[in-house]
């Protein structure tokens, strides 16, 4: 992976950083998740970063913009 900041050198730009926390997720341990459990969980995740997004999008100045997940 190449990366490049200011001046051409791995010195990141200035740019603001805008950081959300959301509710935890309940995890119970399973020393053996079946591909379903962590399919399930994955999409738990997912859909909570999608909320989070949704909720503070316009505060972070990306009111027009849409979260994709790959």
């Amino acid at each position: 992976m190449l990366f490049w900041g200011r001046w051409g050198t791995p010195i990141p730009y200035r740019v603001p950083v805008h950081v959300v926390v959301g509710e935890p997720l309940t995890v119970t341990q399973d020393p053996n998740p079946s591909d379903d459990a962590v399919a399930a969980m994955l999409g738990a995740f997912i859909d909570a970063m999608e909320d989070l997004f949704e909720q503070h999008k316009a505060a972070a100045g990306y009111a027009g913009h849409t979260l994709v997940v790959l």
